[in-house]
């Protein structure tokens, strides 16, 4: 009874450590939404003259940003489609 008491107490220690790490190192972060205008423009999808991207919601921005990192050609954004590259509406 005693060595069974040990494994638990000990998978449960592993379990535990092991949720830190992930939490610490795994888990994905939210990019901020200046993060999110560097991935748009270091891929060419927009070229940020005079920084206009920073003057378009943050839901917008963070839309695109995922639809550039998943690959897509369309991303969807407040039931509108708008194309990753350059950012303009699809029809």
């Amino acid at each position: 009874m005693k060595d069974k008491a040990t494994y638990i107490v000990s998978g449960l220690i592993i379990l535990v450590g092991g949720y830190f790490i992930y939490n610490k190192f795994y888990k994905k972060k939210p990019r901020t939404k200046q993060e999110n205008i560097n991935l748009i423009v270091s891929t060419k999808n927009s070229s940020n003259k005079n920084n206009v991207l920073s003057t378009f919601e943050d839901d917008f921005i963070k839309e695109w940003a995922n639809g550039i990192e998943k690959n897509l050609e369309v991303f969807i954004y407040k039931n509108n489609s708008y194309y990753t590259e350059g950012g303009s509406r699809a029809k």
